[in-house]
C-alpha cells in the first residue's frame, strides 16, 4: 500500500524517529512525505520511506508566500487534498499534533475533516492532544474522531478525553518501540539536550534556564568530565541555544556542540553518553529506553504527564519554576523500561488490524 504520512518533517529527531519506527514495523508498505529535501535527508538508506513530488508552482507560491510573511498553512492543506486519490491510507504521525489556537478551530481541523469526508481510511499515530482551550474545541475534534479508522494517545490525559469511543485507544509513546540494537554504553560524558528557551518562556525564565546549564556544566567541568549540548531540532533554535550557552565558557574543547541530521548518528551519541540531562520530550524517552541515569528539565505538561503515567520516580524540575539557589542534580534510571516497552506496542493496534484484514484479503 501507499500511504500519505503527514507529520512534522523538518529534521526533529523525535519525529524522524516516529517515521522510522512505522516504515521498519511495515516493510512491505511505502510512506509517502511531503518535506523538503534538506529534511528528507535523515531518512536516506530507508528505502520505504519516499517523497512526495511537489509540483513546481506549488514550490514557488511557498516561497513567495514565506517571503511575504503569509502563511503557507492552507496553500500546503489544500496540495494535500489533491493528492489523496494518489494513495490507499492517511496516516497521522507525531507527538503534539493536536496544539489547539487560543479561539477557534484553527486551519488543521479543516485538512481533517476534508480527508475524513473524502473516505480514505484515516489514522492518528504517536500524539497527545492539546493544549486546548476550551470545551467546544475537545467537542469539535470528538465529533471527528469518532469518523477517523483508528487513533492511538500517548498520554492518559489525553485518552481521558475520548475514552468513550471505540476507535480511540492510549499507548505510551511511539518511541518506545525503537529497535535500540547496540548495548547500553556508559561513556566519558554527559550529554545535555538543549531547547531555545526564548520561543517558549519570557525573558527572565531564559535567562534562569541558560544559567542553570551553564551552572550544572561548571560543576561538571569541575569533575573532569566532558559535556555534549545536543540539538534535536535545529530548526526550532535548538542549535543557536546550544552555541549561545558553549560561548558562555569560551567555546573550551571539553564541550562538544552535536546537531541532529542523521538518526543513527544522533542514536549513536546518546547511547554514548554516561548520563543524560533532558529537556527535548524525547530526550528523556531515549534515555530511559536505553538505560541511561536521567534528570529532566520540564518545558510542557506533555513531559509531566508521560513522568507520572509511566516514571513518577524520575527526578525533574519545570522550567517555569526553577529557583537557581536551591537547586539540586538528581538521577535517575527507568527499571520499569520492559513493561513499558510491552505496551507501547499498542501504538500500532488499529493499524495492525488493518493490515492484517487487507493483506488476507487482497
Amino acid at each position: 500500500m501507499n500511504i500519505l504520512t503527514s507529520g512534522y518533517w523538518n529534521s526533529n529527531l523525535g519525529d524522524d524517529l516516529f517515521l522510522k519506527i512505522l516504515s521498519e514495523r511495515y516493510p512491505s508498505h511505502n510512506f509517502f512525505i511531503i518535506s523538503g529535501s534538506k529534511a528528507f535527508q535523515s531518512f536516506n538508506g530507508i528505502p520505504n520511506i519516499k517523497k512526495v513530488r511537489i509540483p513546481f508552482r506549488i514550490k514557488l507560491k511557498n516561497k513567495l508566500y514565506q517571503k511575504l510573511d503569509i502563511s503557507t498553512e492552507k496553500l500546503l492543506s489544500k496540495f494535500e487534498i489533491g493528492i489523496l486519490n494518489q494513495f490507499d491510507l492517511y496516516c497521522e504521525l507525531g507527538g503534539s499534533l493536536f496544539i489547539l489556537p487560543q479561539e477557534g478551530i484553527g486551519t488543521k481541523y479543516w485538512l481533517r475533516n476534508k480527508i475524513v469526508l473524502s473516505g480514505l481510511p484515516y489514522f492518528v499515530i504517536g500524539s497527545n492532544f492539546g493544549p486546548y482551550f476550551s470545551e467546544g474545541q475537545v467537542q469539535k475534534y470528538h465529533e471527528l474522531f469518532a469518523k477517523m479508522t483508528g487513533i492511538s494517545l500517548r498520554d492518559r490525559n489525553s485518552y481521558k478525553l475520548f475514552s468513550d469511543l471505540p476507535n480511540v485507544d492510549y499507548a505510551p509513546d511511539l518511541v518506545f518501540n525503537l529497535n535500540v540494537k547496540e548495548p547500553p554504553v556508559l561513556g566519558k560524558y554527559t550529554l545535555i539536550s538543549i531547547i531555545n528557551p526564548e520561543s517558549r518562556f519570557d525573558h527572565e525564565t531564559s535567562e534562569k534556564y541558560y544559567q542553570l546549564i551553564a551552572n550544572i556544566i561548571t560543576d561538571l567541568l569541575n569533575k573532569q568530565e566532558q559535556v555534549v549540548l545536543m540539538s534535536f531540532c535545529e530548526a526550532e533554535g535548538d542549535l543557536i541555544a546550544a552555541k549561545k550557552i558553549k560561548k558562555m565558557f569560551n567555546n573550551i574543547s571539553q564541550i562538544e556542540v552535536f546537531n541532529h541530521t542523521n538518526i543513527n548518528e544522533s542514536l549513536k551519541k546518546i547511547n554514548g553518553a554516561d548520563k543524560i540531562i533532558a529537556t527535548r520530550y524525547h530526550s528523556m524517552i531515549l534515555g530511559w529506553l536505553m538505560g541511561k541515569p536521567t534528570f529532566v528539565l520540564s518545558y510542557s505538561k506533555k513531559i509531566n504527564n508521560v513522568i507520572s503515567d509511566l516514571f513518577p520516580a524520575q527526578p525533574f524540575i519545570n522550567i517555569s519554576q526553577i529557583d537557581l539557589d536551591n537547586f539540586k542534580l538528581s538521577f535517575a534510571v527507568n527499571n520499569q523500561i520492559d513493561s513499558i516497552v510491552q505496551e507501547a506496542q499498542q501504538q500500532f493496534k488499529f493499524l495492525d488490524r488493518f493490515f492484517e484484514y487487507g493483506e488476507t484479503n487482497e
